[in-house]
């Protein structure tokens, strides 16, 4: 296989540099080109300043099953001018899908994903570490059986340096575990198949990095209870199963906080009724054996949301926790406009704010960062509602640590709501949902006419419409004679 070439692409997309409060910046990227599918999705802290994430790029000129994606990291300064790394060989199609930040030793960045050779066809799984100047300190090929070449991988690095990956080939058919060196070469091995097997989420220590908390989906399977966690030994063993919440689903990402408690994001769906449920995106809090201290379920239940589809929630800890998905999320495409969802609360998920960013496209979120200026960085696709699947542009967006972005050029179509009113078209009642203290809501007829106005006094108030006559009403919330949001609401 010829030498590795990295080809160093200056990429200046959509710059802003913008002031919020002091030491805190906002801006707006977009990745966009008419020929390629761009797909963001493992963003995090550099080791020192800045975000730096995996971007892939597949062409459009070729169906589904003929196409492969590039990898590009993308470096990101605190002001959002961005340079952009590809990852090319001339003989191999390289696509990384995992990347974790090494904090022991010399510091960098490890990569892990998997490689196509062009001439034979061949698949293999490819680790490969950076320094801090993302210069390749080495790169290691592997070819395990094909089935543990996986899509679904996660990597940690471990207190002597080494390095755990973990991954589920066929999805919950197998799962793997392999221990890699901190130059790279193999320790041990070991492959879980049947029951003992799950879809990998996230990989985390115990608190007291005695064992492995393997999060997954399937793994121990017990009837509502389809997400668990396995508990590995250092020798790669399981020793236990701890089970998460009844219909708590993937994608779900499981951080474990400083003081020992699990964090962990996902979505969950409740039964109403036959044949009807709600989806939630989810965030959960567990102390040190695993026992449930806090949930909370998140966005209104009239829509599908769901999880960030790499990374859920982060951390800046103690303060600034982040959870992050789609609202109204659909498929690849959409056929109706979608949001960004955020929240930031605090270590007992207490809502400082939430935000819905979008509604004019198709968004849809696949990883956030808590950034060290007490922001939020939100990493995903936009796209026109209705396009073809896979054509899709990257789109990121950097809030300050109130939620807001501010600056941006008159060019800029981004929406950021703080409150949502559903569901629209409604009947006889319409809900608010809004995180803000001190609101009202007014209604008007199409004659301007003020036909309503009642104070929002919860997380969640619901308006009794059902004295209105049918026909279109804008509608404002105010708080404290400041208008917050405004909109136009239908009654059918």
């Amino acid at each position: 296989m010829k030498s590795f070439l990295r080809t160093i692409l200056f990429v200046v997309i959509s710059f802003y540099s913008l002031w919020a409060f002091p030491q805190e910046t906002a801006f707006e990227i977009n990745i966009a080109d008419d020929s390629l599918n761009v797909l963001p999705t493992f963003f995090m802290n550099q080791t020192n300043t800045g975000i730096i994430g995996l971007v892939k790029k597949a062409p459009l000129d070729k169906p589904p099953e003929e196409t492969y994606y590039t990898s590009y990291l993308y470096r990101i300064s605190e002001t959002g001018d961005t340079v952009s790394y590809e990852f090319s060989k001339t003989d191999t199609i390289l696509v990384y899908y995992n990347m974790i930040r090494i904090d022991l030793g010399e510091p960098g960045y490890m990569l892990s994903g998997l490689g196509r050779a062009l001439d034979n066809n061949d698949i293999f799984t490819v680790f490969t570490r950076l320094d801090t100047a993302l210069n390749i300190i080495w790169e290691k090929i592997y070819n395990f059986n094909y089935y543990y070449s996986a899509w679904s991988m996660r990597m940690l690095q471990l207190k002597d340096s080494s390095f755990l990956y973990y991954c589920s080939p066929r999805l919950n058919i197998n799962m793997f575990l392999f221990k890699l060196s901190y130059e790279g070469d193999s320790l041990a091995y070991r492959a879980y198949e049947g029951i003992n097997a799950g879809q990998a989420q996230s990989i985390t220590y115990n608190p007291d990095s005695t064992a492995y908390w393997l999060h997954n989906r399937f793994g121990r399977y017990q009837g509502v209870q389809t997400s668990t966690c396995i508990v590995a030994n250092e020798n790669l063993e399981e020793t236990g199963v701890y089970l998460n919440e009844e219909y708590y689903q993937p994608p779900f990402t499981s951080k474990l906080l400083p003081d020992g408690r699990l964090i962990s994001a996902g979505y969950s769906y409740i039964i109403v009724s036959d044949n009807v449920y709600e989806k939630y995106i989810t965030v959960i809090i567990y102390d040190s054996s695993f026992n449930r201290l806090y949930l909370k379920n998140l966005t209104n239940p009239d829509t599908n949301s769901r999880a960030g589809e790499s990374i859920s929630v982060d951390y800046y800890y103690p303060s600034c926790i982040y959870v992050a998905g789609s609202h109204n999320a659909q498929d690849l495409s959409g056929w109706q406009p979608s949001w960004f969802y955020v929240t930031k609360m605090n270590d007992s998920l207490d809502i400082d704010f939430e935000k819905y960013i979008g509604g004019d496209d198709y968004y849809m979120l696949f990883s956030v960062v808590a950034t060290k200026d007490g922001g939020v960085l939100l990493a995903g696709t936009r796209a026109e509602v209705g396009a073809p699947d896979y054509h899709r542009n990257g789109y990121i967006i950097k809030l300050d640590s109130t939620g807001c972005i501010t600056g941006l050029s008159e060019n800029s179509t981004i929406q950021i709501k703080d409150a949502l009113v559903y569901p629209n078209p409604g009947k006889d009642k319409l809900m608010v949902r809004t995180a803000l203290k001190n609101c009202v809501i007014r209604l008007f007829d199409m004659k301007a006419t003020e036909v309503l106005t009642e104070p929002l006094t919860s997380h969640i108030s619901e308006i009794n419409t059902r004295q209105l006559p049918p026909g279109a009403y804008a509608y404002v919330i105010q708080q404290n004679n400041r208008i917050v949001d405004k909109g136009k609401w239908i009654k059918q």
